[in-house]
């Protein structure tokens, strides 16, 4: 391990400003940093609406007050637990076992979100003499311990951080096509199965969304 002048020398909080910000590989790091957050941020948006969705079915517009309760629990984990719970309060087993799968991937990615959350700066520095730029963990980690070295090992490029956005896109995804779901009371439909069938498309969640079909009078009816 180098010693502290030279990791000094080249790690960086978010707010230094100086000319090594202006190197593209530093660039490309805070705009990949910047897209994985804000996905992550509308994936609990998208969960927002599920958990109003369930909760007051008969409108779409959702009080103040549900908002304020549902974001008054600060843990991320708190808030897809609530949701389970009020899921799981609501419907049959049939149904619920497309929510699990969402529910077992976002609480799988609650971790990686808590670390990422609690990054402090970046580190620009050759290796393979390529310049490199990596976000940072705090040097002495509250919990875990981490040095300098260990969090360097964590590997947070700009590689590594649009590949968390692709992930989380692709999980907000499934949780608004659950909430067609949700909307769709009748789980025989043939409407509920096409949407049914999308929450378990791993590659491309973006697929389109079948229409909603709407009911077509029959002669005798015209």
């Amino acid at each position: 391990m180098k010693n502290k002048k030279d990791i000094n020398d080249r790690t960086f909080t978010f707010a230094h400003s100086g000319l090594r910000d202006t190197h593209p590989e530093v660039i490309e790091l805070m705009i990949a940093f910047a897209e994985a957050s804000w996905t992550w941020t509308h994936t609990e948006s998208c969960l927002f609406r599920l958990f109003a969705h369930v909760v007051e079915p008969k409108t779409n517009l959702h009080t103040k007050a549900l908002r304020a309760a549902f974001f008054s629990v600060i843990s991320p984990l708190g808030r897809l637990d609530m949701i389970n719970a009020v899921i799981a309060a609501n419907f049959d087993k049939e149904f619920i076992k497309h929510w699990n799968k969402i529910y077992l991937e976002y609480r799988a990615q609650i971790a990686t979100r808590g670390r990422l959350a609690h990054l402090c700066g970046f580190s620009y520095s050759p290796k393979n003499g390529k310049p490199r730029a990596i976000l940072m963990e705090p040097r002495v980690h509250p919990r875990a311990k981490h040095t300098h070295g260990e969090a360097n090992a964590v590997e947070y490029t700009a590689s590594y951080l649009n590949r968390l956005t692709h992930k989380w896109g692709k999980l907000a995804a499934k949780v608004s096509i659950f909430i067609l779901l949700v909307d769709e009371t009748d789980m025989l439909s043939e409407y509920a199965q096409q949407v049914a069938s999308l929450l378990v498309m791993e590659d491309d969640p973006s697929s389109p969304i079948p229409p909603k079909p709407t009911h077509q009078p029959t002669a005798s009816q015209a």
